[in-house]
């Protein structure tokens, strides 16, 4: 039996909330499970805010949004200005390829989700391969319905 468009409606919309609500349980989880280093990812109505502990945090407009890409192999480069302490780095970088860049990451997990706005190019993570993963499919999806 085909699907009809009605029913392909059905399952494009129960897919993107099925991101959606695998979004908000990471967010859940990391709003409640707050890791020790103090990097924080919100997902707010219209922007994404990333910080560490008391540094100023970096806002990345939906509106302002032309990719969203996962990577495995990235040359971080040297840090222009921020903290890098034992596990983690946030601040501006520097490398090759983007040239000055904002930077929030874990170093011992070896995937990031580099998001390429208008004006910036942003690169963070999570504790975890698994979270970044879940998160970057979550975001993707959530993109879709903005």
């Amino acid at each position: 039996m085909r699907e009809g468009p009605s029913t392909q409606g059905a399952t494009q919309k129960a897919v993107r909330i099925l991101g959606i609500c695998l979004l908000i349980g990471i967010l859940i989880y990391f709003l409640f499970v707050k890791n020790a280093d103090g990097i924080s990812v919100a997902v707010k109505d219209d922007h994404l805010s990333l910080s560490y502990s008391s540094e100023a945090a970096f806002t990345i407009d939906y509106k302002d949004i032309l990719s969203v890409t996962e990577r495995v192999d990235l040359d971080l480069g040297k840090t222009i200005s921020g903290i890098e302490t034992k596990g983690v780095r946030f601040g501006i970088w520097e490398n090759s390829e983007f040239g000055k860049y904002q930077l929030c990451i874990h170093d011992n997990v070896e995937r990031y989700i580099v998001v390429k706005t208008s004006s910036n190019i942003s690169v963070f993570n999570f504790e975890s391969i698994d979270a970044t993963d879940n998160f970057y499919k979550a975001f993707v999806e959530l993109l879709k319905t903005k």
